[in-house]
């Protein structure tokens, strides 16, 4: 079944779960296309998104969504600056966990317009302390930590 076939069914998805499959450039940007007003949660870890994916994620106009897990992705300071571009502004939880997130994609991610960030995930990933202070800024005061 591919991913054209959710926007043509008459569901009012508001989770949607696609982890552990390889995504290729053209099923992202049908998911990012997809008209899915209701969506609050979706989970793409172990997807291989890419850089050129997450670009496309970023394009999608997902009013509600509240919940974003990129976890177990590569995600490289390009694929940052895509995702920092992203409209989301009720997202309340991003999960980045073992997504290779350096410093320089870190950087990216705190220039993102999240103000209702309650929870971000990044476990396992190589940053250092004065990264991590850097992205727990004043601008996400509803973090918690």
């Amino acid at each position: 079944m591919g991913i054209r076939y959710l926007s043509a069914a008459k569901w009012l998805l508001k989770r949607l779960r696609i982890s552990h499959t390889p995504f290729r450039a053209a099923m992202v940007v049908e998911l990012a296309r997809l008209q899915l007003h209701d969506l609050t949660t979706i989970c793409l870890n172990k997807t291989d998104m890419t850089a050129e994916g997450i670009s496309e994620l970023s394009k999608a106009h997902w009013p509600l969504l509240g919940n974003l897990n990129l976890s177990q992705n590569d995600l490289d300071a390009a694929a940052m600056h895509h995702l920092s571009m992203m409209c989301s502004p009720k997202l309340e939880v991003l999960e980045l966990a073992w997504a290779n997130l350096t410093s320089a994609g870190a950087y990216w991610l705190a220039e993102g317009f999240y103000p209702f960030l309650t929870s971000l995930d990044l476990s396992y990933n190589k940053l250092d302390a004065k990264t991590v202070q850097y992205i727990a800024n004043e601008r996400w005061t509803l973090l918690q930590y």
